[in-house]
């Protein structure tokens, strides 16, 4: 009589957990320069790539006390291959350049916490930048009662527009500004252009 023994190893069904993970679209934000007490908002991606809910239990920001940062303090949850857009607000106090840290706690077991950096530069803003193509006009030797014409360019090279308020001719009666730009806007890198009229006369002896 033959006997055979078989081998019972049972279910041995591998069971894989679904988690949560959380990455961002960036590592580092940087404002660049921002016009003090001027706000500009930058967003930050956070993703849920996992196969699980993700829970972002809390977001904080740590700097140095300028409290120039600022974001929703509230957390949320994130269905898988959500993407939340979180919006971070820069507005600098003073002329100098602002670091802080953002902090990210959730449910991702393998990064239950990430950092981004954060940097902003308070400054002047955009300004405009008047030139004058020329710092004087020779209208040269020029009998009395007649007259010439010659021109000027105003330029902007700043970055933002430059407003002429009034322009006044003073001095000799012989010139006479014959372009009138008052109240007029020049655009950043625009250019305008002032005509003067000269007609010399016999002064009264």
């Amino acid at each position: 009589m033959l006997f055979m023994l078989l081998a019972c190893t049972g279910n041995e069904t591998e069971v894989t957990k679904l988690e949560p993970a959380l990455i961002l679209n960036v590592e580092d934000v940087d404002f660049e320069e921002v016009k003090v007490d001027d706000e500009l908002i930058q967003s930050l991606q956070l993703i849920n790539a996992g196969q699980a809910s993700l829970f972002v239990e809390s977001i904080s920001i740590t700097d140095d006390g300028s409290n120039v940062y600022s974001i929703p303090e509230e957390g949320f949850e994130l269905a898988v291959g959500d993407i939340f857009e979180l919006p971070i607000s820069f507005i600098p106090s003073a002329l100098e350049t602002f670091s802080g840290n953002l902090s990210i706690v959730s449910n991702d077991p393998d990064s239950p916490e990430i950092s981004v950096s954060l940097v902003g530069i308070g400054g002047l803003g955009p300004l405009p930048d008047i030139r004058l193509s020329v710092e004087s006009l020779d209208f040269g030797d020029l009998f009395p009662g007649n007259e010439d014409l010659l021109f000027f360019n105003i330029h902007n090279d700043g970055d933002a527009p430059l407003q002429i308020d009034n322009t006044l001719q003073a001095g000799s009666g012989a010139f006479q500004l014959l372009t009138d730009i008052d109240g007029q806007e020049i655009s950043p890198n625009g250019v305008t252009s002032i005509m003067v009229n000269y007609v010399p006369f016999l002064e009264n002896g």
